[in-house]
Order: structure tokens, then sequence, then C-alpha cells
């Protein structure tokens, strides 16, 4: 929330003449709109974060890296509220230990480089475990650059949570008098975190 952040806000950019904020629902950036956004209406899914690096997430404070234990295997896992969907690395699949099921339609995943990628596999009833906590999600299969996992809004809004932009946490309403708080990545640590599927590699080398 506005609130929790630091940093000063960017510059808004209004249309000549109207005194309206012009900025894109698409990418959240001022000085256009969405629909000037080359395959805005084609793309079925958001992919801002699939092509970001580690140290690009953390320095935006918009989003909360970790590890954590998804189907009972360690798991490097971006919270972004920036993302429609969830989505598994195609490299991590294995390590779930279950079956993809095919989506109905398939869905086009727009990168931030602005490739798209088709998506048609859904894990279903994944298990992703926060502190003391277990939760069910779906993860759809792309490539992702540098985690194994990106949780977005479709599973942030089920569970009613808050990206808390200052403390890099994410907060979970569980009940009406409940709440779990998730630490994240803090800029500056020392701790270098890379994904599962490149710390393998790195081994065998």
């Amino acid at each position: 929330m506005a609130h929790f952040c630091k940093a000063p806000a960017r510059p808004i950019n209004q249309v000549p003449g109207t005194g309206a904020i012009q900025a894109c629902y698409g990418c959240g950036e001022n000085g256009h709109f969405k629909r000037d956004l080359p395959k805005a209406k084609n793309a079925g899914g958001t992919g801002r974060l699939l092509a970001i690096g580690h140290e690009e997430a953390m320095a935006d404070r918009t989003v909360v890296t970790g590890i954590f234990l998804l189907n009972k295997s360690y798991a490097c896992i971006l919270f972004d509220s920036g993302a429609k969907r969830s989505f598994v690395n195609q490299e991590f699949k294995h390590l779930l230990n279950q079956t993809a099921q095919a989506l109905k339609q398939t869905s086009i995943v727009e990168m931030a480089n602005g490739k798209t990628e088709t998506s048609n596999k859904i894990f279903i009833g994944c298990t992703v475990s926060l502190n003391s906590h277990s939760f069910s999600i779906d993860l759809m299969l792309v490539s992702i650059k540098s985690f194994d996992v990106i949780v977005g809004m479709d599973w942030l809004s089920r569970h009613h949570a808050d990206i808390l932009c200052f403390k890099k946490a994410v907060r979970l309403h569980l009940s009406s008098n409940e709440t779990l708080v998730i630490c994240g990545d803090k800029p500056g640590t020392s701790l270098r975190i890379i994904s599962s599927m490149r710390a393998q590699k790195h081994l065998r080398k």
C-alpha cells in the first residue's frame, strides 16, 4: 500500500487539454494507454516479471521473493501482484511429482521482452508451505528466467493478501481475527538466491 512506500512517486503524465491521467493498465507506466501496447489484446496473461532477474526483484518494492516449500521441494518463489495468474518453471515441473492437466483454452503469456509464449498445461492443487501453514495453488507451466514459481493475483486475491512494500513481506488474512505475515528477501542481503534448477546445474558441473 502507498503508505508503506518510502520511494517518491513517479511523475504523472496528463493527456493534453483534458486533465486526464494517461496511464497504462497493462504495464503500469505513465505516458500511454494499454491499447497502444503491441499484442495487448491477445495477451491471455501477464509476463511482466517472467523475464526479470533476482537482483531486479530485490530492488522492486512491489514484489516479494523467498525460498519456500512447494510439494515438499524447495522453490525460489516470487509474489507479484502484477501477474494475473500463477506460474511454475518448465524445468521445475518434475519436482512437483504430479501430472499436469490440459487447459480447455490455450493461454498466451506476454513476456517482458515483448515476446509471447503459449501455455496449455496447468498443475492443479499444488501445495505451498508458508511458515506452519499449507495452501493449495494452481500453477500454469511456462518458461521463467530466474524463479521456480511466480505467485500471481489469482492466488493472492483468494487469500486476501497484501504486499507490504516497505517491509518486503506478504500479509495473508486467514480469518477475521488471524493474519499471517511472510517476510521475503530484503535489499542488501549478502545471501545470493538462485532457483533450484540452476543450483542443480551448478552441482552437476
